[in-house]
């Protein structure tokens, strides 16, 4: 069974590692975020976001599978024109750095993480959720469509830790 929680203080060793390792292991897939570790995320970025909606997905033995990162308020690389859902910046949720571990991928880990941060943006009072997608993921883009997330636009965002990459921009109406 999985279970899903916010994650806290005394999650923070575990989440370092498991971002670290995704990091680590994007060399192995062949389809990635790009994420580069140290950079984005790193462990002080990931402490920071303990602040945010900080959600985990958990197996019985307490192992992380997966984790996502709600923000609230848009996005500044993100162009406004892009969104077809009007909002103000306190009804906006930015959804970051959602990963699942290569053992959890395939058992609906993913698609858990999005129901559970949906719940969670709504409770914290948002009516939409942003996100990107760098370009060259399409198992990433087919996630967030099967899931109901909206393709708006194609943009060029200069990202802290690869530089200036294409991306797909979705939208979740809540």
């Amino acid at each position: 069974m999985i279970n899903y929680r916010r994650l806290t203080k005394t999650d923070l060793p575990q989440v370092i590692a498991f971002y670290k390792d995704a990091c680590d292991h994007q060399q192995f897939d062949q389809y990635s975020p790009d994420w580069t570790w140290g950079v984005y995320p790193s462990e002080q970025s990931l402490e920071e976001s303990l602040n945010d909606l900080f959600i985990g997905a958990f197996d019985d033995d307490g192992t992380l599978l997966g984790a996502g990162i709600l923000t609230k308020g848009e996005d500044p690389d993100y162009p406004s024109e892009a969104w077809k859902i009007p909002a103000t910046d306190d009804q906006i949720a930015i959804l970051h750095l959602l990963a699942v571990g290569p053992a959890a991928r395939g058992k609906g880990v993913a698609s858990g993480l999005l129901a559970q941060l949906k719940q969670v943006a709504k409770e914290a009072g948002a009516i939409v959720i942003h996100l990107d997608v760098i370009d060259g993921n399409p198992p990433a883009d087919a996630l967030y469509q099967k899931n109901g997330y909206q393709l708006t636009k194609r943009v060029v965002i200069d990202y802290e830790d690869v530089g200036r990459q294409e991306a797909n921009l979705y939208e979740l109406k809540l």
